[in-house]
């Protein structure tokens, strides 16, 4: 696990979109850069991605229910079933 902590308006979402797509492995978008002529490995890894802005913070439980159903929505993009009783359940499971 990694945490990414920049300053304010300086670019945290253009970096995560990037490693996005660089462990998708979509080479087309990398066509007239560095990384595209290097020994990257272009294979597709499974990508846990969550975007904290969109998860309902109003009350503990509300947030807990919010997290659970975005895991649970990763987890269906990857034809997976977590399981568990709380969202730390939920992430352990799915990672």
């Amino acid at each position: 696990p990694y945490f990414l902590s920049r300053p304010r308006r300086f670019g945290k979402s253009l970096l995560i979109s990037t490693l996005h797509a660089l462990f998708s492995g979509k080479r087309d978008l990398f066509e007239d850069l560095w990384i595209n002529g290097s020994n990257w490995d272009w294979a597709v890894y499974p990508i846990i991605r969550m975007d904290m802005s969109t998860i309902n913070n109003k009350t503990p439980d509300m947030f807990e229910r919010a997290l659970i159903n975005a895991l649970n929505e990763i987890a269906n993009q990857h034809n997976l079933v977590l399981s568990g009783e709380t969202s730390s359940d939920y992430l352990s499971d799915l990672i």
